[in-house]
């Protein structure tokens, strides 16, 4: 697996056109990350988006990015997020796109929860992505 890391938001662009629409993947994993507040004085936006396709893995600090001042999000990202014909698969996706959206402006659609989805399989450890692989894959 490939892993990028970037700020840069041409680069999320360029590496969703070429990853996910021009290889036309039907499923992405997704996850998201954003700063613990502790205080209801504070509050912390979405900054660390993960997209992965079966190859490849992007890690965008949306946050930093340079678009991030006007709160705009990639066209490309969004074209991507809001498709929801491409799958977006995840531990607690639901809560991260009701996140995004709040701080972001963008809907993500097309969301399958893993967590509800072994769930059905019944009796299998639901605390993280990790357990919940072990549990599957074992």
């Amino acid at each position: 697996v490939q892993i990028y890391i970037t700020n840069s938001s041409t680069h999320v662009e360029n590496w969703i056109s070429q990853k996910v629409f021009d290889r036309n993947c039907d499923t992405i994993g997704v996850d998201m990350e954003w700063k613990p507040v502790f205080s209801a004085s504070h509050y912390s936006k979405v900054s660390l988006i993960q997209i992965s396709t079966r190859d490849d893995c992007i890690l965008y600090h949306i946050h930093h990015s340079s678009r991030s001042s006007n709160n705009q999000v990639p066209a490309a990202l969004q074209a991507l997020f809001e498709n929801s014909s491409i799958r977006k698969v995840g531990v607690g996706i639901h809560g991260d796109a009701k996140k995004f959206k709040q701080d972001w402006g963008c809907d993500i659609l097309g969301r399958v929860d893993l967590a509800e989805v072994v769930a059905a399989l019944g009796h299998i450890d639901l605390t993280s992505l990790k357990k919940i692989a072990e549990n599957v894959l074992s």
